[in-house]
């Protein structure tokens, strides 16, 4: 008998993950996958039934303020005695100033931080917060009817791909307290920092790097280094696949970009991040108009995929050099964090990181898929505008922890100012190789391996857990 594995499914880039990379095909010939829809998507639930692959759909879990607010105060504590992350200070700031925040306001968040800090942690209060957490969680009635669906369910085994959103974070806690054996694949090399602390301890853990083994192992407690297999980033393979990548013409026709410029990739961010970024992409639009910019290149804008077009749509209504690209079609839903994430998207990102000649973005996980091609990679850290009310903002994106290896590289390039993003810009069209090294330096810390193969060892490795595993599972000898 094959165990049986839950798999949840979250939000985009885990359709990615789990399914597009082939994960989900392979692991069915030795275990029985089933997929907990945590989105709503038809066209995924589709493609799951034509492929026998059995799923529930969970609602989302709505909690009290009441609930919110005591698990705030545990990540207040979290985060200074276990996460100790540069993280947590600046994107504190960031969005503090992005929210508009008053500095009084900020001053009150300090001084409550400080009195959670010092009442649960100094005073040994923690550990009552915790259990009160736990029994507020656990009394939701929403919680008591999911977590007897999944009683009903009888699985074997758990593996999570992004335990730290709120609805993987309640399956997970709900298979913990059924004694399961549980892994987690972190989907990017980000995500352990993120505010929330993951209140569950898995089995097993499949990395990216050796940084997110130190981030893991000191931001939670019990975790030891045999617990962690790293893997790499298997949502990468598909850069290393010819058959993925259009021709260079092909791409330009379904891109609608012309067939003699050259391209300058833009790869937004979000607003939340990076707030001022639409004056970057302006000011190279106009640079390009004023031959700043030789060569007469084209900027082909590529939203993130969970930004809305809005704060864009002030430039790209004037623009005379800029192609706007979509990363995938939202449908008619305009769900940007739910969509089922197609070969073509990938094959469209693919062939845009390979034909682009320049790319542009701030402190991105766009920086290591350029450099995978060996593109240019410049990095915008300034704000010229009045105020300057971002500057400190943007040249701290390229500080947090999950970037340093990144920015200390030497395979990004960072511009200080228009003057210098204009230069580098020009530089990078005219000697393209010059940092190719240090390119590969970059990948190969974010990366780890550079072949192709994440997917096979996140097999390799899954299997090995539910071998081992075997002895806690119901019902298997």
């Amino acid at each position: 008998m094959k165990p049986k594995v839950l798999i949840p499914i979250s939000i985009q880039f885990s359709i990615r993950y789990v399914i597009r990379t082939g994960f989900l095909d392979r692991i069915r010939k030795f275990c029985d996958p089933v997929i907990l829809l945590l989105m709503e998507n038809k066209d995924l639930e589709a493609e799951l039934k034509d492929s026998n692959v059995p799923y529930l759909i969970t609602e989302p879990v709505q909690f009290s303020q009441d609930f919110t607010h005591t698990r705030n105060k545990i990540n207040y504590w979290w985060q200074r005695k276990y996460l100790r992350s540069s993280n947590t200070a600046i994107d504190n700031y960031r969005n503090a100033l992005i929210d508009n925040k008053s500095l009084a306001k900020r001053i009150r968040i300090i001084v409550m931080h400080a009195y959670y800090i010092i009442k649960y942690g100094w005073f040994g209060g923690i550990e009552l917060l915790i259990k009160e957490e736990e029994e507020k969680f656990t009394s939701h009635t929403q919680i008591l009817d999911l977590r007897n669906k999944l009683l009903e369910l009888k699985p074997d085994a758990y593996i999570s791909f992004a335990p730290f959103l709120q609805g993987e974070e309640i399956i997970g806690r709900l298979v913990k307290s059924m004694g399961l054996p549980m892994c987690a694949s972190i989907l990017s090399f980000d995500n352990l920092l993120r505010k929330n602390r993951i209140p569950i301890r898995f089995d097993k853990y499949f990395l990216w790097n050796k940084d997110m083994e130190t981030q893991l192992l000191r931001s939670i407690p019990g975790v030891s280094i045999e617990d962690v297999s790293i893997i790499g980033a298997p949502q990468f393979d598909f850069y290393y696949d010819e058959t993925y990548i259009w021709t260079e013409n092909i791409w330009r026709e379904r891109l609608g970009l012309p067939p003699d410029r050259p391209v300058i990739l833009f790869g937004a961010g979000f607003y939340k991040i990076v707030p001022n970024e639409h004056d970057w992409l302006r000011q190279l639009d106009n640079a390009v108009e004023a031959g700043d910019i030789k060569g007469k290149p084209i900027i082909l804008f590529r939203i993130h995929p969970n930004d809305p077009l809005d704060r864009w749509m002030p430039i790209l209504d004037k623009a005379k050099h800029i192609v706007l690209d979509k990363p995938w079609d939202t449908g008619a839903s305009g769900n940007l964090g739910g969509t089922n994430i197609t070969r073509y998207d990938i094959e469209k990102l693919v062939s845009t990181l390979k034909h682009s000649h320049v790319h542009v973005n701030a402190s991105s996980t766009m920086t290591v898929d350029g450099a995978i091609f060996d593109r240019p990679q410049i990095g915008p850290a300034y704000d010229d505008q009045p105020g300057r009310k971002y500057a400190r903002v943007v040249k701290e994106l390229y500080e947090r922890e999950h970037f340093l290896p990144i920015t200390t590289s030497g395979g990004l390039e960072i511009a200080y100012s228009k003057d210098q993003l204009i230069a580098l810009v020009n530089a990078a069209f005219i000697n393209p190789e010059k940092l190719s090294l240090k390119r590969k330096n970059l990948v190969s810390k974010v990366c780890t391996f550079s072949d192709g193969q994440s997917t096979n060892r996140l097999e390799k490795a899954f299997i090995m857990f539910l071998t081992d595993s075997k002895t806690k599972m119901r019902g298997l000898k």
